[in-house]
């Protein structure tokens, strides 16, 4: 009986092959790696190439040998005071890396830094980066800046709390819409702020100019407006009730009907997607409605469904016709007729896959936006017959799974 030869197959998050060894390698029939990161040296890549190692992974990283290299999940600060080891280090984070001032000695403690996320640096140390390789995005601060939240929405008590010649910096976006916002004040208090974008109440904008610099974009919007901060908001007759008609929406919104209440709706500012029936588009243009996209969709919204069947009881249902967004798999029934989906199929957004008759497809085809692919139904093709081939003596291979976050070859 033929020696059953093993072969090695590694799924893992991070792999350290920086120590393989030729005896390890020769143990095994195969290895292949599975890696979202691979740290390697120019010996262990040489040892790898010539045991045809398989390797399929996002990043290979050279790194030195004898250097430690730790594997971090979530978030990391370095600040001044920290305890720095001897000797050099590396680290794998996925999360955020959040770097203060005046911690350059904890910085330079490390010959590697992957980072899978986020950095935030100060102004003064963003050239050390060398030693760092970001997948994600990068965040230089002002030295001495007092940092907020990404989106900061100021309210009428800042002033009362900002500190005496303090400079202010919001990552992304600084909103103003309370009338009673003192900038006055701050500017009393040589108060400064830093951010890319402005959202401002018209009211407010001859007092915080000063405290804003030239780069920083300007939003000017009417007096009452009022911040929605949902990824999902659902805009209809009781939402204009108790928020008022002038609305700014940080996230996508669904306006599920058309009446006489979007009337009331005079200011729609909305960071995302709007996916509005067709009876309320009208009322949109009217206003000089902003949004970051628009889709005309049916009163019956599926979105965000695996994979879905469409009868003709759902169609026949849908009083303002039927919309699908997001979905996997999209199945017509056989007996839908195509003068029903006309009158109440509305559209059809990002889908994956649309199985459909071919009379249906003709009117599908006019409506579907970013599909993937349109099927016909009916018996699939029949795969040719495989030639016969004769039978070649192998040697039995066995596979050994390892599965880890992390693994040291």
């Amino acid at each position: 009986m033929a020696e059953t030869k093993k072969k090695l197959v590694v799924n893992t998050g991070f792999c350290d092959a920086r120590e393989v060894s030729e005896e390890m390698l020769a143990q095994y029939a195969g290895v292949e790696i599975n890696s979202g990161l691979v740290l390697t040296t120019e010996e262990s890549r040489a040892l790898m190439g010539r045991y045809a190692v398989q390797m399929s992974t996002g990043q290979v990283i050279g790194v030195p040998s004898g250097i430690p290299f730790a594997m971090v999940n979530g978030s990391m600060r370095f600040a001044p005071g920290q305890a720095v080891p001897e000797g050099k280090r590396g680290m794998f984070l996925n999360g955020s890396l959040d770097i203060e001032e005046g911690s350059e000695a904890v910085l330079e403690s490390y010959a590697s830094i992957i980072v899978n996320g986020s950095v935030c640096v100060p102004e003064s140390m963003a050239g050390m980066l060398s030693a760092v390789s970001v997948n994600g995005s990068t965040e230089v601060y002002p030295d001495g800046a007092i940092r907020l939240s990404a989106k900061e929405t100021l309210d009428r008590t800042f002033h009362l709390r900002a500190r005496q010649g303090a400079l202010y910096y919001a990552r992304k976006q600084i909103t103003a819409l309370t009338p009673d916002i003192d900038f006055s004040a701050m500017a009393a208090k040589d108060v400064r702020f830093k951010t890319k974008k402005l959202i401002i109440a018209e009211s407010l904008v001859e007092a915080a100019m000063p405290l804003f610099d030239e780069q920083t974009k300007i939003f000017i919007v009417p007096d009452g407006c009022v911040l929605i901060e949902e990824d999902n908001f659902t805009l209809d007759a009781q939402a204009v009730e108790y928020r008022g008609g002038k609305l700014l929406v940080n996230g996508d919104v669904w306006i599920p009907e058309a009446g006489p209440w979007l009337d009331l709706l005079s200011f729609l500012w909305v960071s995302g997607c709007v996916r509005a029936v067709r009876g309320a588009v009208r009322r949109l243009a009217a206003i000089g409605a902003k949004y970051d996209e628009l889709r005309i969709v049916g009163g019956t919204l599926l979105k965000d469904r695996g994979d879905i069947c469409v009868t003709r009881a759902m169609l026949e249902k849908a009083a303002d016709g039927l919309s699908l967004d997001s979905c996997g798999q999209v199945s017509f029934e056989e007996d839908i007729p195509a003068s029903l989906l006309k009158e109440k199929l509305v559209s059809l957004w990002d889908c994956a896959r649309v199985v459909c008759t071919p009379e249906q497809q003709e009117v599908i085809e006019t409506l579907a936006h970013d599909v993937g692919e349109i099927g016909r139904k009916g018996a699939p093709e029949e795969e040719p017959e495989a030639e016969e081939t004769p039978e070649q003596e192998t040697e039995p291979v066995e596979t050994v799974y390892v599965k880890s976050g992390s693994y040291v070859l």
